[in-house]
């Protein structure tokens, strides 16, 4: 299989992740970084073999067919700005956000493109957002979990809200549920352990029956009176699931402002 370079311009977290995940598949790629605090690439790059560091972004602009946009959604501008691009390059931008005018504008002649990966790509287990499609960006984020490319850009608010923050929002909820399981008595690996298998468990039955709407699972779940229905009841009456409701809907608006360029 052929190898392609890549380069990350940031090293924070998403992109180590990224590159963890990377990594991990054994992916093609022969992998650049450029970091603004020259120090944190290189300590991150001493614990891993095959990393190559640039002390200037453009040098590693040269060396890449693909050139991962890591920074802060705020610092993606000044990034691409201080680099020159060449046709047939690839700028892939996974901050959150950042509309595609502003990318394609920034990063030309190259081809810019949006994804939405989460910080589970470290295990290869990520649906990641993409717009538009775009072969190379897709081979790349494909060794990270699934790849969802999108009829359009308007989505991305959505996409921000139901996967980066409802992910995220789902470690709280094992959190309290597996101190809830240590003060009824389990000990702290056990309630965590039960938890964590519990929640993976539900999301694969999800994930497999397909043939089934979510709410027909949950129907085949609730026995009448069982304890399923109790707890639904309870959740419901304290407005648990209509919080989570109200949640999204804020934070797909604040995306959807930041897409337009409007402050958020």
């Amino acid at each position: 299989m052929t190898r392609v370079s890549i380069g990350f311009v940031g090293c924070g977290h998403l992109a180590q992740y990224m590159i963890e995940g990377l990594l991990t598949a054994k992916a093609p790629y022969d992998i650049h970084l450029f970091n603004r605090t020259h120090e944190k690439a290189i300590a991150f790059a001493e614990k891993r073999s095959g990393l190559c560091v640039h002390d200037e972004v453009q040098s590693l602009v040269d060396a890449s067919s693909i050139i991962v946009v890591a920074t802060r959604p705020a610092d993606v501008g000044a990034a691409l700005a201080a680099c020159d691009f060449s046709q047939g390059q690839t700028v892939l931008s996974v901050a959150a956000g950042v509309g595609l005018a502003d990318l394609q504008k920034w990063s030309a002649p190259a081809i810019a493109v949006r994804s939405l990966p989460l910080a589970c790509v470290k295990h290869n287990l990520s649906p990641t957002a993409l717009f538009p499609a775009n072969e190379k960006a897709e081979r790349l984020l494909s060794f990270l979990g699934q790849v969802h490319v999108l009829p359009s850009e308007d989505q991305f608010g959505a996409i921000s809200a139901l996967t980066g923050a409802f992910f995220a929002w789902l470690i709280p909820l094992l959190d309290h549920a597996s101190k809830w399981g240590v003060v009824a008595g389990l000990e702290p690996e056990q309630a965590r352990a039960f938890a964590v298998e519990t929640m993976f468990g539900a999301a694969h039955m999800a994930a497999q029956e397909t043939d089934k709407s979510l709410e027909d699972i949950w129907t085949s779940l609730a026995t009448p009176g069982g304890i399923s229905e109790q707890g639904q009841t309870i959740i419901e009456k304290r407005g648990g699931l209509s919080a989570y409701g109200h949640a999204l809907d804020a934070i797909r608006e604040r995306m959807e402002k930041a897409g337009q360029g409007k402050k958020s």
